[in-house]
């Protein structure tokens, strides 16, 4: 089976593939921070802080105490022996700006089920959206499930990334035909268009560009309406909420699905936030959750939720 983007054959079928490196399980490390998160802390030298990298999260948070198997393709020695410096000529960063030039990077492989690898490049310092979380992997081997794959639903489909982060789901659909524009704050384009070059490879019939864009803004760039709204984890900042809701609420179209992944967090603010996010959204949209037998059969997670939602018939 596979876990992590690397086959194994004796682990736990729970959803526990998170979680890299030989990092020690422990109270804080399963909602402090998710998978990369929880490598981060611990698993790299002269870490930066929790509260410093993500904001979002408090130190005093429990865990569910999964065990996690690490993956040979994360990168197990760049992070046990410091992580490695990637330069500009080596890896054709053309699209990484100057003062970018002393940023460290390290990289998670996620295996699609042809047997390609996205190779995805996260940074070693910066805020929630430099690292690939575990709702963006969710997502990602669900849109290559069977039931979407044969029906041919993203051949030439017109698809936005909201809060792409890394870029993961956005470039993972790209490869299987759909034509994405993945969007973020302006902070992350040059880790968008790093990975989108690094992948440009697996994407033949399908096309992929990054752009800014900030939640409740004007969206006329966008438009016409996309198909598909592609989200992971977008749901945890309180002031962000109505500005997300206004924007999936322009950019959207009668024909236009919604598939929004989320990972259910317990503590602090993070359940009214979520309550507040469906209490708008489903003023104007109707809501389908995807139960785990319609996921990818090993990269799915009880706290993790996919739904699939539409604008109400007028």
């Amino acid at each position: 089976m596979t876990k992590g983007g690397k086959r194994y054959d004796n682990m736990e079928k729970d959803g526990n593939w998170f979680v890299h490196a030989d990092v020690e399980q422990t109270e804080t490390t399963r909602e402090v921070c998710t998978s990369t998160g929880s490598m981060l802390a611990q698993g790299v030298l002269h870490a930066v802080p929790l509260t410093e990298r993500y904001p979002k999260f408090k130190p005093e948070k429990k865990t569910t105490r999964r065990i996690y198997p690490f993956s040979e393709r994360d990168n197990r020695s760049t992070l046990q022996d410091k992580i490695e410096t990637y330069d500009h000529e080596r890896i054709n960063m053309a699209a990484i700006s100057d003062q970018d030039d002393t940023s460290s990077y390290f990289i998670r492989e996620i295996e699609k089920n042809d047997g390609s690898v996205l190779k995805m490049y996260q940074c070693s310092k910066g805020d929630v959206g430099c690292v690939v979380w575990d709702a963006a992997i969710v997502l990602s081997k669900y849109l290559e499930t069977e039931q979407l794959r044969n029906s041919q639903t993203w051949s030439c489909k017109k698809t936005v990334e909201l809060g792409a982060g890394t870029g993961l789901v956005g470039i993972m659909a790209a490869s299987l035909g759909a034509n994405v524009t993945v969007t973020d704050l302006e902070d992350l384009q040059p880790l968008l268009e790093l990975n989108i070059c690094e992948n440009q490879n697996l994407i033949s019939t399908g096309s992929i560009t990054a752009k800014v864009l900030k939640w409740g803004e004007d969206v006329t760039d966008f438009l016409p309406h996309p198909d598909y709204i592609l989200m992971a984890d977008c749901i945890y900042y309180e002031q962000s909420v109505e500005p997300l809701v206004q924007t999936l609420n322009l950019l959207s179209g009668p024909k236009t699905c919604i598939i929004c992944c989320y990972e259910e967090r317990t503590v602090g603010v993070n359940p009214e936030v979520e309550k507040r996010f469906f209490e708008l959204l489903l003023q104007d949209f109707e809501s389908e959750k995807i139960p785990a037998e319609r996921q990818d059969p090993e990269f799915n997670s009880p706290d993790i939720h996919i739904l699939h939602l539409r604008r109400r018939p007028s």
